[in-house]
């Protein structure tokens, strides 16, 4: 349902608490059994399991079809105490869990294409224009398409640029 409702969720993922895939759906496909693979390395996993159940947004990458997204996850906690509207201990920011209390992880990938359309369309001046690089400095959105595909590296750019500004 969830899928169908908001259309910027790419895929859904559930893993217990060893990082193995329970469940696994995109819009196009739900995930049999013999397909679940073991999550356990990847960072969302990871990050939301060892940091005492912190949450985890990934940065932006390029998914199979070529299309920007994120992935968004969170811990799944134990019920410790009876839960009241004006005591939501087990869904407090910042608590700290202890490894026995995260029963799991469900991860979200969503898609960046609303936010892309919105970038796209900013000038800067007569000539400028916004693009976005991941975290190693790779182009992940731009303007012009066929630049988007070359996988561009503009990680020099980047260490300029901040040179420039005394970051």
């Amino acid at each position: 349902g969830l899928l169908v409702q908001d259309s910027t969720i790419e895929q859904l993922q559930l893993l217990d608490k060893t990082g193995k895939e329970i469940v696994r759906v995109t819009k196009k496909k739900i995930y049999k059994e013999n397909e679940l693979t073991n999550q356990a390395s990847g960072a969302a996993f990871k990050i939301t399991t060892y940091v005492g159940g912190s949450r985890y947004i990934s940065a932006p990458f390029l998914n199979e079809e070529n299309k920007p997204v994120i992935e968004i996850a969170i811990p799944v906690i134990a019920k410790q105490i009876p839960q009241s509207l004006q005591s939501l201990s087990t869904s407090s920011i910042g608590k700290s869990r202890k490894p026995g209390e995260i029963l799991g992880v469900v991860i979200e990938r969503v898609y960046l294409e609303n936010l892309w359309q919105t970038i796209n369309v900013l000038v800067i001046g007569q000539n400028g224009y916004v693009y976005i690089v991941d975290n190693k400095g790779f182009l992940v959105n731009y303007p012009h398409k066929d630049v988007l595909d070359t996988n561009k590296d503009l990680s020099n750019v980047l260490l300029y640029c901040n040179e420039i500004s005394g970051n």
